[in-house]
């Protein structure tokens, strides 16, 4: 069954940038492509800190000046970057990780801070995104975790974390207002691109 799935804050799809990630263990390179002047991002880690530098030597603190949050698939796929700035998205930039994508652990903060809603599932192989920019089919590929929420949700599913081919797991739907948290959800869009959603809460109302 399809779902419609309306992300509160459309902001986070606006003004996407098709850029070029070059990843490593210890520094990550970033082209954002459609700006109008072309920036270089470097992703540099010393030691527990995370900072973006660019070309001209200007940097970023995640710490002071912005929260960055990177998600990348297993496989090369579709990868997100959404910079925030006084708890306001002010940027994310679409890009292609052509390489090894940077470890999962190095950016690990959650940035969908709102709910997403639905009104009505009763399956979850197909999902419809509506972001702004048109629909887009997605195909759930895996996820790590479920975690039952609060308000009567029962969530079947079996003891593998990886789906294939169609998705085998069901929510029960017991009562309205019901919200479920998912961990390290892999998209497969309908062009072949991957994107992850981390943490993320879904209410159906």
């Amino acid at each position: 069954m399809k779902i419609i799935l309306f992300i509160s804050l459309l902001c986070l799809f606006h003004n996407r940038s098709t850029s070029q990630f070059y990843g490593s263990q210890s520094l990550s390179h970033v082209l954002i492509m459609d700006y109008p002047n072309e920036i270089r991002l470097h992703n540099k880690i010393k030691g527990s800190k995370h900072f973006l530098e660019t070309e001209d030597g200007k940097t970023i603190d995640y710490d002071k000046t912005c929260n960055c949050f990177l998600y990348s698939p297993h496989e090369p796929g579709e990868t997100l970057l959404f910079l925030k700035k006084n708890d306001a998205f002010v940027d994310s930039m679409v890009f292609n990780v052509l390489q090894d994508p940077v470890p999962d652990v190095v950016f690990n903060k959650n940035p969908f801070q709102n709910t997403i809603q639905f009104s009505e599932i009763n399956n979850l192989d197909e999902l419809t995104l509506d972001a702004g920019l048109g629909l887009y089919k997605y195909e759930i590929v895996s996820f790590q975790m479920l975690v039952v929420g609060s308000g009567g949700v029962r969530i079947l599913y079996s003891d593998s974390n990886q789906i294939t081919d169609k998705m085998k797991y069901e929510i029960e739907l017991l009562s309205k207002g019901s919200s479920v948290q998912f961990n390290n959800i892999t998209l497969k869009r309908s062009d072949g691109k991957f994107f992850v959603l981390r943490n993320i809460s879904l209410q159906i109302i």
